[in-house]
């Protein structure tokens, strides 16, 4: 949680920004402003990723990554690490674009302070909400799944999210012996609980990745 000398500094941020509630029109705009951000970082970052592998082409046998390396089948071997950065990537701008809401935020950013295994603070009208924000459903590995619930059962009202609702099985589950619940909310009831438009969201993301597929093969 936050610590309490922090805590009256948050309140009076977080009420300071509830005073200004941006338009739908506006939020829409500074959500394609993040992924057009995100489409040239993107670019720069797969660039560099394919020049590597040009550079890596001549090594010896036995110090190739996979066989597509040591075939020589770039777009499949690249196609892994492309998906591998874009999927990162996005993860992040995810944050960036829920810190857009006023019921949200970024608390690295605006207090300066780190909580483990929390990406951003939800107040819903009644309750502050630590939240963890994945990409997908589907997004943990079975591995994962312990840490997630210990950094999110110590505080009430939590929640584990999911930014895409693409139709995968949840791999988040609450273990038994939570000190508190832990709510899951993909895609439309994740957004909507911070009065973002998921439609547009999805919608953008879907012609970023289309972009990127045109500028890369």
């Amino acid at each position: 949680m936050i610590p309490e000398p922090i805590y009256k500094e948050f309140v009076e941020k977080f009420s300071d920004k509830t005073h200004i509630q941006p338009s739908k029109e506006d939020l829409n705009a500074s959500v394609d402003k993040i992924l057009n951000e995100c489409y040239d970082e993107l670019i720069a970052s797969l660039n560099m990723v394919r020049s590597e592998y040009h550079s890596n082409r001549i090594k010896p046998e036995d110090r190739y990554v996979n066989l597509f390396e040591s075939a020589g089948a770039e777009n499949l071997f690249l196609s892994n690490k492309y998906t591998r950065v874009i999927s990162e990537k996005l993860g992040h701008k995810f944050e960036d674009i829920a810190s857009l809401s006023v019921k949200a935020f970024n608390h690295e950013e605006e207090l300066g302070i780190m909580l483990r295994g929390i990406d951003v603070i939800i107040y819903d009208g009644t309750n502050i909400r630590y939240t963890q924000l994945k990409t997908k459903c589907d997004t943990l590995t079975g591995s994962q799944v312990p840490r997630s619930n210990r950094e999110l059962a110590i505080h009430q009202h939590s929640i584990f999210a999911a930014a895409l609702n693409l139709g995968g099985r949840w791999t988040f589950g609450n273990r038994t012996d939570n000190l508190n619940p832990v709510t899951r909310l993909a895609g439309s009831q994740f957004w909507n609980l911070i009065g973002m438009d998921y439609n547009h969201i999805l919608r953008r993301c879907k012609e970023l990745i289309l972009r990127l597929e045109e500028e890369l093969y």
